[in-house]
Parts: structure tokens; C-alpha cells; sequence
């Protein structure tokens, strides 16, 4: 991607933000399905079209990826929709001025009615902006069936200031979480590099090998946990503190204890697949419950999940497999054996044994999955520039002497 494609991002842009703004006013269906070929077509170009960077921000082009999937979805959303993109409470669009995510506050501020269609050029213009940055739903009427999970604040959101000293040190140190688990997986051969490489050819035994595939695993799942703590901070940090967002429009992303999740159901329905449950419920979930039934609609949204993820990495320009489809297609059959648990003891999953139970399941397939991406070289990339790495220019060179050794004895490739 260079400034020679600047004008087909301007385009698409303009477009869906057109078409957002569309949708929040009433009367504007026949513009809206006029105006969704081209939203669509400009967004499939410029998503699959071009290699947005080279290899070593390959992880870049992931999230793009991502996140361009994800606007196709909603465009369809917008287009179609016969209504329009209503918030909670509304009858016709536009009827709500407060943000949809104070909405669903205990003590929501007032609202404030007025006549759909007297806005200004800005006011729509930032419109159609709320609506585009609504991934999860909150507030929203498209998410109010959906059983959205908002995790618990933890931050002062009465207080802007101290609300963003504690974003700022929620940043800083899920930044150094991601600088020193970057640094380390960029330190295992192949794996470490944009070329890629198997988490399966370490190890002079079996034990030791399935012993440090899991610990690479795990590396592997931290560091992207953190790397989506860090992106979310830095959007809250300039959303609420450059453009005067109320924090209570940036809840949390994700459980802060997503990695003490006790159950299979959790881990997902509470956390992982709030950030984009109505993407995967539209682009599969849906679907299926209408072609086979309420109970398919789980399948569905898992399926949707896995195409996603292989449609981003043919984004990143390695090829693709069926991993991924394979390892969020299984998700089910966890929640269903959870399902089938309660039903004959009458006991949830929970506890310290659901913990057990939640991480030998995310452990064992998740290898297969993080391999997978691992191959492709997704994770080798760059992700904290060097310069801007402490663990790297400070901590790396004092204790690189110590730990060479033990690099060199359980990370040099036996297969």
C-alpha cells in the first residue's frame, strides 16, 4: 500500500461513511441500496487488492484485513437494512442525539428528541462515523439481541482525567508486555522471523517437545492478548482525550481475566467474540439458524470466525489452510459438552476444575491454530519498532549472555 492508492481510500471511505449517515436517517432506503454495490466493491478492493505492507508489518495487514472484512459486513447491514441503524429506543433513526453506548447505562443522560433530517454537514458526517465505530453493538438496537457483554469498569469514568491517567497506564504496560513477549518469540528460530516457521520442531524427546510447542503457544496467545489491550487504549486515549468522547463509551474491550477463564463459554460468548459477535453472527451465525434451525446459529458463528481469520492471513500475501476453520469449527462441541454438564448435574462449569478444563482445551487445539499462523510468519513481523523497544535496546543485552545457553539447548531446531 503506498500514497498512490490514497484516492481509493478516500473514495471508500467517503462511501461508507455516506452510507452510515444514510442509515441514520429515516426515508433513505432506495439511497442506501444504491449506494451499497459500490461500498461494497470499493471495500473488497481495497481489502483484498492490494498488499497494504511488506512481510516484516505483516500483522498489520492482519488487523486491516480484519477490520475490512468486518466493514463489508456492516455495509451490507446498512444497505439493507429496512429501517436503517436504529439505537436502543428509537423508532425512526435519528431520533437520539446522546451516544448509543450511554444507552445502556444505569442512569443513561437525558435524551434529548429531535426531528430526523436537520443536521448539518458535520453532524452527519459524524453520524455516519458513530456508526461505523459500533462494532460491538452497545447501545444499538442490531445488538440488543444478541446478549452483548460489557465487561466490568474498572477505571474512574466519572473523572475524565483520572479516567485517562488509567487508560494511559493500562497502555504502558500491556506496551511492555508486548515489547518483552515480541522480543522473545522473535528470538526462536523461524518462528521469530517474517518467514515463518513450526512450533513442533523443538525438543530432543516428545515431552520436550510437546513441553515447548505449549509454552510457545502460550507466549504466542499473551502476546496477542496484550497487543489488543494496547490498540484499544491507544483508540480510548484518542478518542476520549483528542476528540472529547465520554470515557463511559470506551468500556472494556475484553474480561481483564480473560486468561482465568473457568469455562469454555466464558472464554467466548463473554469475551473473545463480543469484539466482533455481530460480524460472525451475520456472516454465518444467521445464515445457519435460518437454513437449519435456532441451535445451528453457534455453528454458524463459528464457521464465520474461522473464514475470517483465513481470509486475513491470504490478506497478509502467505497462502492460507483450513487450520483456522478447523480450530474455531470444534468451539461448539465445548459448549455443548458445558451444556450437557449442566443439564445433568445442574452444576455450571466453574471452579478451579473449569479452569483445568478451559485451558487444556484452548491449549491443545490452540497449538495447532498458533502453528498455523506461526508458518506464515504472522507473529514474526514487527510489531514494537526497535527503536522504540526497551526490551530490546536495554534488558536483551544484559541478559542475552545468561540465557543464550538455554536457547541454544531447547530452541534449535531437532526435526
Amino acid at each position: 500500500m503506498t500514497l498512490r492508492r490514497s484516492p481509493h481510500i478516500v473514495a471508500t471511505f467517503l462511501t461508507l461513511v455516506t452510507l452510515a449517515a444514510l442509515a441514520r436517517q429515516p426515508g433513505t432506503r432506495l439511497p442506501r441500496l444504491a449506494i451499497l454495490p459500490f461500498a461494497v466493491a470499493l471495500t473488497l478492493r481495497l481489502t483484498f487488492g492490494f498488499v497494504w505492507w511488506d512481510f516484516p508489518l505483516n500483522g498489520i495487514s492482519f488487523v486491516a484485513g480484519c477490520y475490512g472484512i468486518h466493514t463489508i459486513i456492516q455495509a451490507l447491514q446498512m444497505g439493507l437494512s429496512p429501517n436503517g441503524i436504529l439505537k436502543l429506543g428509537e423508532k425512526v433513526p435519528g431520533e437520539i442525539t446522546v451516544p448509543a453506548s450511554d444507552l445502556v447505562l444505569q442512569d443513561p443522560p437525558k435524551r434529548v428528541p429531535r426531528t430526523p433530517g436537520r443536521l448539518t454537514l458535520v453532524e452527519h458526517f459524524l453520524s455516519g462515523l458513530e456508526v461505523l465505530a459500533c462494532a460491538r453493538g452497545i447501545g444499538w438496537e442490531f445488538g440488543s439481541g444478541t446478549k452483548v457483554q460489557i465487561p466490568p469498569e474498572t477505571r474512574d469514568t466519572s473523572d475524565t482525567s483520572k479516567f485517562l491517567r488509567q487508560t494511559y497506564q493500562s497502555f504502558v504496560i500491556h506496551f511492555l508486555y508486548v515489547d518483552v513477549l515480541g522480543v522473545f518469540i522473535s528470538l526462536v528460530p523461524g518462528i521469530g522471523t517474517p518467514d515463518g516457521g513450526s512450533i513442533f520442531v523443538f525438543g530432543q524427546n516428545t515431552v520436550e517437545r510437546y513441553l515447548i510447542s505449549a509454552l510457545l503457544q502460550f507466549t504466542s496467545s499473551l502476546f496477542l492478548i496484550n497487543n489488543l489491550y494496547v490498540g484499544y487504549d491507544l483508540m480510548t486515549l484518542i478518542a476520549v482525550g483528542l476528540l472529547g468522547h465520554h470515557p463511559t463509551a470506551w468500556p472494556p474491550i475484553i474480561s481483564t481475566n480473560v486468561t482465568t477463564s473457568t469455562s469454555m463459554h466464558s472464554f467466548w460468548a463473554r469475551d473473545w467474540h463480543q469484539i466482533l459477535r455481530q460480524t460472525f453472527l451475520t456472516l454465518g451465525g444467521y445464515p445457519f439458524g435460518a437454513v437449519f434451525g435456532p441451535s445451528a446459529i453457534i455453528w454458524g458463528a463459528f464457521l464465520a470466525s474461522g473464514i475470517m481469520h483465513v481470509w486475513c492471513l491470504y490478506i497478509v500475501g502467505r497462502g492460507t489452510d483450513w487450520d483456522s476453520v478447523i480450530y474455531f469449527g470444534v468451539q461448539p462441541l465445548a459448549l455443548i459438552a458445558e451444556r450437557a454438564w449442566y443439564k445433568l448435574t445442574k452444576r455450571r462449569v466453574g471452579g478451579f476444575f473449569g479452569w483445568i478444563w478451559t485451558w487444556l482445551w484452548i491449549q491443545e487445539f490452540g497449538q495447532f491454530l498458533l502453528n498455523s499462523w506461526h508458518r506464515r510468519g504472522f507473529l514474526g513481523g514487527i510489531f514494537v519498532p526497535p527503536a522504540l523497544s526497551p526490551t530490546r535496546n536495554l534488558l536483551l543485552p544484559k541478559i542475552f549472555p545468561y540465557i543464550q545457553p538455554i536457547l541454544q539447548r531447547y530452541l534449535t531446531p531437532t526435526v
